[in-house]
């Protein structure tokens, strides 16, 4: 592949073979392509369904690929690809992690490599509700008993075990199952990820907690925002003294007037656009 390939506003493929299957809801476009690990990095996701990522199984990947001569990658990579042409790797994932590391890793941009890739276009851009996506990544995965919703779960209970021994809000998200505000108890704090956190795809663990620090920091910044009623009210002046406590404490996450749900939307906003 050319490197300027990477500069494409869309993934750039050599297609090498193309055909279309029929699929229960519709017919799916495949196409087997060669394309660079530099343009497959720059320009895909991890489908919304894929597993908690297993790093040490990424840092075997990682260093096989950094001390072999000849990159050779064995297998392809499999993407969905959507009418907006979004592309989401549904089998791979461990390799996608290892070679984005290696990309990230590389500041002088001189390591690159030709990845075999199988591309299946459907009909849609709702990646997250596509019917036939889920049928893909269950038959890639060969897990037709697998259920969607208990992977999400799992992805939940990760993030929230992260949040919970996370040296900065660990003070603050507490084992008890019942802690006073601002502080919130890890089985509160998971059952409004599980009801709220909708993610399109699954982005690394510790990637989210940073954007939920960053959303606590905004929050404990722009006190009209957390308070949510007009100034010079006497319910603002109730409501600014629980948060003047929730800004001793640094976690602003557990307010009544800007309550879990709230910057669960706000994350969700920041994660899919």
């Amino acid at each position: 592949m050319d490197s300027d390939d990477i500069f494409q506003d869309t993934m750039f493929y050599e297609i090498k073979h193309e055909r279309t299957i029929d699929f229960p809801l519709e017919k799916v476009e495949f196409k087997l392509c060669i394309t660079s690990a530099r343009n497959l990095i720059r320009h895909a996701k991890t489908y919304t369904w894929n597993r908690t990522l297993d790093e040490e199984h990424v840092n075997l990947i990682y260093n096989d690929l950094k001390e072999m001569r000849n990159h050779l990658l064995i297998g392809t990579i499999k993407l969905i690809g959507t009418k907006k042409e979004n592309y989401y790797v549904f089998d791979g994932q461990h390799r996608f992690a290892a070679l984005s590391k290696i990309v990230e890793d590389d500041i002088n941009m001189e390591w690159d490599m030709d990845l075999t890739t199988e591309i299946y276009f459907i009909n849609s851009n709702d990646i997250k509700n596509s019917e036939t996506a889920k049928e893909l990544f269950k038959l890639a995965n060969k897990t037709l008993n697998f259920k969607i919703e208990d992977n999400i779960n799992q992805y939940i209970i990760d993030l929230t075990k992260e949040l919970t021994k996370d040296e900065f809000f660990k003070d603050n998200i507490k084992e008890a199952d019942s802690v006073n505000r601002p502080r919130i108890s890890k089985k509160e704090l998971y059952n409004h990820l599980q009801k709220n956190f909708k993610p399109n795809f699954h982005p690394p663990i510790k990637d989210v907690v940073t954007l939920i620090k960053r959303i606590n920091n905004e929050l404990s910044i722009n006190m009209v925002k957390a308070i949510g009623e007009p100034k010079n009210t006497s319910v603002y002046k109730k409501t600014e003294e629980k948060y003047k406590k929730a800004i001793k404490y640094k976690f602003v996450l557990n307010l009544e007037s800007y309550p879990p749900k709230n910057w669960i939307d706000d994350l969700n906003q920041i994660i899919n656009n």
